[in-house]
């Protein structure tokens, strides 16, 4: 009984399991015909399989935390994923909790002194497939002259370039502040980052450009759900057996 009510809270009714027997002459002999018929070991699986499969979006960006790449500047220090073009050499990654990254513990310093500087990455995208781009990014001083830019494929997206901008304004956010674009992919796609800052920096942290979800894997659930619903469903039928025997004395 205590069965039947849990597979039909669990959307199990479907099963319909039957009484046990007192007389079967064989305990193993009567589980599997009454709880392992093959009609219903085929839709438990199917049940499982459907709640333990999971599909996620495909991620095209390397590194694009920075937790990667190497503290200090240069732009060498970037990689891997990322080439940076600065001739002023003021650009790295910094890992200081005074400026702090968005959510981890680095973030990359965007600014040049004069000429502007480019941070690159090639993305493997597919022609005609709809992408996600996701950034953070803070000024941390409005005092011109600054500009940054964002460019798939040396196109500027919209809402850029952006020309002399205010400083963000700290807060719980570190003064990060979230821009979200959505593209049609090529046949790859040079995502660029094109900036300049002669009196202070730009942060840049959490690149993502997530494509469509790929092929779904089987998740680890499933092999716990087997040998737990096993277990569940043979203590089960021997209780019931022990109080059949038991009533019966």
């Amino acid at each position: 009984m205590k069965l039947q009510k849990f597979a039909s809270v669990a959307g199990l009714g479907l099963l319909n399991f039957p009484p046990l027997r007192s007389n079967e002459p064989n305990l193993e002999k009567s589980f599997v015909k009454h709880l392992l018929s093959p009609s219903k070991f085929f839709c438990i699986v199917a049940l499982l399989c459907g709640a333990s499969f999971t599909a996620t979006a495909q991620e095209l960006v390397t590194n694009g935390g920075f937790e990667m790449s190497t503290a200090g500047v240069g732009n060498a220090n970037f990689a891997p994923g990322w080439t940076n073009a600065d001739t002023s050499n003021f650009s790295g990654i910094g890992n200081d909790p005074s400026f702090a990254a968005n959510m981890t513990m680095q973030y990359a310093f965007l600014g040049t002194d004069q000429n502007f500087g480019s941070l690159t990455q090639n993305l493997a995208t597919i022609a005609g497939t709809p992408y996600t781009l996701t950034f953070f990014l803070a000024n941390d001083s409005g005092i011109p002259p600054s500009s940054f830019d964002v460019r798939l494929n040396g196109m500027s997206i919209a809402g850029f370039p952006q020309t002399n901008p205010p400083q963000t304004p700290a807060g719980g956010n570190n003064g990060y502040v979230q821009y979200t674009h959505n593209f049609i992919g090529d046949a790859g796609t040079v995502l660029e980052f094109r900036y300049m800052h002669q009196d202070d920096f730009f942060r840049l942290d959490q690149v993502s450009v997530a494509g469509p979800a790929g092929v779904p894997e089987l998740s680890s659930t499933i092999l716990l759900a087997f040998p737990t619903l096993a277990a569940l469903l043979m203590l089960h039928f021997f209780r019931s057996r022990s109080a059949k025997g038991l009533a019966s004395v």
